[in-house]
């Protein structure tokens, strides 16, 4: 059964072993995820089975220019979704998708006003596997 789990329950140790192919994402979530959370950044969740981290996802607020010109507000608030990434052992398997879902979920359950969430597509091929997600299940989203 999948757990899930802040930063501060994962050993530094677990953290140095995830290993998602992309050495830029390892860094971050070894060095300088636990950072992020302390400065207010980034809340950073980890999905965890069986003592072994699956992968993770950081949620950040996020503000952009309003548009609309029927409302008062210069800004719209949302989440972003900064960075995301599964272990190699556990790539191809569902788990990208799960990580998204939940991240969906929770700011759909968000106890403050959140009118969008933002993803940070890295390259194309994120970019299309987000957007193959987004398009099945309608939910309002931003690359």
């Amino acid at each position: 059964m999948i757990e899930w789990l802040s930063l501060n329950k994962i050993s530094k140790n677990k953290r140095k072993e995830f290993d998602c192919g992309n050495q830029t994402l390892n860094d971050y979530f070894y060095k300088y995820a636990k950072q992020d959370e302390r400065k207010g950044l980034a809340k950073c969740h980890v999905a965890v089975e069986q003592g072994l981290v699956l992968g993770f996802f950081t949620l950040s607020s996020y503000l952009i220019q309003s548009k609309n010109a029927a409302t008062p507000y210069r800004y719209e608030p949302g989440v972003l979704l900064g960075r995301l990434a599964v272990d190699k052992q556990f790539q191809h398997r569902g788990v990208g998708k799960l990580l998204i879902y939940k991240a969906m979920e929770w700011v759909c359950e968000s106890p403050i006003g959140v009118k969008f969430l933002l993803v940070r597509a890295k390259n194309d091929k994120v970019k299309d596997f987000i957007k193959a997600l987004v398009l099945l299940h309608l939910t309002p989203i931003i690359l």
